[in-house]
């Protein structure tokens, strides 16, 4: 809603009508839960940070930042599943490229947190697919192909460490390893 002049009242204060202030209210109460669950995560207190994004996205489904930001909560708390449902909501349905990178991303290091690593190795691509500039996504593939058994992958400027076989012992005979 933009306010005009024809919403002013004498001296220059708005009218708001009763249905346009359940409007303002739930926008309100939208922007206070994306506050509060960002400025939980900052502080890495998750399970708070969860509970506010969870509730964002009951205001507004389709709200992809706060998705990526509880997909994110989840999978630092190692709630995978959920984690993964999340990710996989945003790399199906959202517009920009660059959120699909992060949310195939996301994806590639969960898979490489539970030792799937050609899975991750694939997520790391789509990654690149999406948006061939996702720094994070070229680092990762590079450390899933580096044969190492504990990685260091990169997520949103942060650093996930997933412990896991090496790709030689996890790639089908005949893979070369680069």
């Amino acid at each position: 809603m933009i306010l005009s002049a024809e919403h002013a009242a004498p001296g220059g204060f708005f009218v708001i009508q009763s249905e346009e202030q359940q409007w303002v209210d739930e926008w309100l109460r939208l922007v206070d839960k994306l506050n509060k669950g960002h400025g939980y995560f900052k502080l890495q207190m998750f399970a708070d940070a969860a509970e506010h994004l969870e509730e964002a996205l009951r205001i507004v489904p389709d709200l992809h930042e706060a998705r990526l930001l509880l997909a994110t909560t989840r999978m630092r708390m190692a709630e995978y599943i959920e984690a993964r449902r999340h990710f996989q909501v945003v790399a199906l349905l959202a517009d920009h490229p660059k959120w699909q990178a992060v949310a195939y991303n996301g994806l590639g290091c969960i898979q490489a947190a539970q030792s799937q690593l050609e899975q991750a190795r694939s997520c790391f691509r789509r990654a690149l697919e999406a948006d061939p500039t996702c720094a994070d996504a070229r680092k990762n593939l590079e450390m899933c192909q580096s044969g190492r058994k504990e990685l260091r992958l990169r997520f949103w400027a942060g650093e996930l460490e997933a412990r896991g076989r090496s790709l030689n012992e996890s790639a089908p005979a005949g893979t070369p390893n680069a």
